[in-house]
């Protein structure tokens, strides 16, 4: 199987770099890597001609290069339009992947030739090393509050918020119902009949919940989703190119809710359950000065649609 590695970047210089020198060390090399970059100068496009002109790489795999306008959405239908391998995998460009990443993703699908899972997560293992307290401490209180049942990993609940997706190293695979967007793996031609929606293509910035909209639409659709455990790498969340933090939390509530009245049920108990998770979560980010910012945006947006009900 030939791979296309997807990475659409925004002013990430360094945090490129050290992932186009981790995927030196793939065992499995039949792969490209295209990268798509919105960054409004040159620093990105001589960086990446500087290394691909490097004789002294481990592996030299091709590397194309394309010039794209901001907006992490549009450069990800961008990147579905260029790809040509039998998978393709979108990576952030602040992951880094352990040496048989690629084998193991590669294995899941070769192990489904009637092509019933449509896309995978690899397993973040980064997250296991950074729990905050603070989230498990708010995830009981939902939990006894009949917000978070104890369904499994990724598992989309009616009231339009997702179960977590890395808590438990496990092996093998297991079906989920979305996927997160820091490493997707998809079959090029479901990939390309479902894309990203243009609903998302509005922002100019990184963008929330992109990926969580195209999961619902395939699994509407009767594909599966899975997380592959044993294709594991690090995703190191760079600060770099980041939105403002109230636009962050405007696109925390505006793009959930949107998800949610298209995908999850309208019920009285789930939306009064929606509106509950929604206003807990600013709450709780309120008094940290980290995500105040960001809670106070989210709030401007979730009163405004509150009152327009």
């Amino acid at each position: 199987m030939k791979i296309d590695l997807l990475v659409t970047t925004y002013k990430r210089v360094k945090d490129l770099l050290v992932l186009l020198k981790n995927l030196e060390f793939q065992e499995y090399k039949n792969f490209r890597l295209q990268i798509f970059d919105g960054t409004p100068d040159e620093s990105v496009k001589k960086a990446v001609e500087a290394y691909s002109n490097h004789t002294n790489r481990v592996f030299c795999y091709e590397i194309i290069y394309h010039k794209t306008s901001c907006g992490m959405t549009k450069q990800r239908n961008i990147a579905v339009d260029n790809t040509a391998g039998d998978i393709s995998i979108f990576l952030d460009d602040d992951v880094e992947l352990e040496k048989n990443y690629l084998t193991e993703v590669v294995q899941v699908f070769l192990n489904d030739p009637e092509s019933t899972i449509a896309g995978l997560n690899g397993f973040d293992t980064f997250n296991l090393q950074h729990k905050s307290k603070n989230l498990g401490r708010r995830k009981k209180i939902y939990r006894l509050l009949g917000l978070y049942p104890n369904v499994g990993a990724a598992r989309y609940l009616p009231w339009g918020h997702n179960t977590a997706h890395f808590n438990i190293l496990k092996s093998g695979v297991e079906d989920v119902d979305v996927l997160i967007g820091h490493n997707m793996a998809f079959r090029t031609h479901i990939l390309k009949k479902f894309r990203f929606s243009t609903f998302f293509e509005q922002y100019e910035t990184y963008v929330l919940y992109d990926d969580q909209d195209i999961c619902l639409r395939l699994k509407k659709a009767g594909y599966r989703l899975v997380i592959a455990y044993n294709a594991q790498l690090k995703h190191t969340i760079s600060p770099v190119g980041r939105p403002l933090a109230k636009h962050y939390g405007y696109q925390a509530f505006f793009n959930a809710h949107r998800n949610w009245k298209l995908f999850g049920s309208q019920k009285l108990v789930h939306k009064f359950k929606f509106w509950c998770w929604e206003f807990l979560d600013i709450i709780f980010q309120l008094p940290s000065k980290s995500t105040r910012e960001m809670a106070l945006g989210r709030l401007k947006i979730f009163l405004i649609t509150l009152f327009k009900i």
